[in-house]
């Protein structure tokens, strides 16, 4: 069982239910925030972690982030196509030694959140902590977080034809 469990489930018990259908089971809530122990099991420089709703549609290799390759945590966007704020955890680019750097950092920032009852700014449950956290950590500049190509998360009501054509993962 996860240290971290305790302080995850005050943030699930006082979360608002309409804002995000995880807060309603433990369950669900407790296994996006999963992730944050990625660092203690992965040994490798990048981590792709897609949700389980997510489907592999083209092969694609490191060399498709480009050179410009997050320093942080990357997600892509979720429901405007052409929204390049990154926004949605469900596929997420993740710098494995950032995040094993600032891991005790990034609990603590959680646990201050849960006692203090502060919602995250970037959103619900775990993604707005990591966009929170990884946007301002140490006052270094927002280029901890990056957007992931849209084409890394085609979503079914997408319309450009260059997402669909070249769309690595639905």
């Amino acid at each position: 069982e996860p240290k971290w469990l305790p302080i995850i489930e005050k943030l699930r018990l006082r979360g608002n239910q309409e804002a995000s259908h995880l807060y309603s089971h433990q369950g669900n809530y407790i296994g996006t925030w999963q992730r944050i122990d990625i660092p203690l099991f992965i040994d490798a420089e990048y981590c792709l972690l897609l949700d389980a709703d997510t489907i592999v549609h083209k092969f694609f290799d490191l060399s498709d982030f480009g050179l410009d390759i997050t320093p942080g945590i990357a997600f892509s966007n979720e429901m405007f196509e052409e929204d390049t704020r990154p926004s949605n955890a469900g596929v997420a680019l993740l710098n494995v030694p950032k995040l094993r750097q600032t891991y005790n950092d990034f609990k603590s920032f959680i646990q201050e959140h849960a006692d203090e009852e502060k919602d995250f700014i970037g959103g619900p449950s775990d993604q707005g902590a990591y966009l929170d956290f990884y946007k301002g950590y140490n006052n270094e500049d927002a280029s901890l977080v990056q957007h992931l190509d849209t084409t890394f998360n085609v979503k079914p009501y997408y319309k450009l034809k260059k997402n669909f054509d070249e769309r690595k993962i639905v």
